[in-house]
């Protein structure tokens, strides 16, 4: 009986340690390209510039 007590009081334990909510979550953006690679262009747009100027406006909601 004891054993059967243990056992379910560090599976209680266990559960309870699992789900511990995090409060603190981070999303990283990944801009892409770097250097002198400009990805796809289209006329006057280069991918580059693009994802950099999404992921500065991103980073501003923060």
């Amino acid at each position: 009986m004891r054993g059967i007590k243990l056992f379910a009081l560090s599976a209680f334990s266990a559960s309870f340690l699992s789900f511990t909510p995090i409060h603190k979550k981070y999303i990283v953006i990944d801009a892409g390209h770097g250097g002198n690679d400009m990805g796809s262009i289209y006329g006057k747009f280069s991918e580059k510039e693009i994802t950099v100027n999404i992921a500065n406006e991103i980073k501003k909601l923060n």
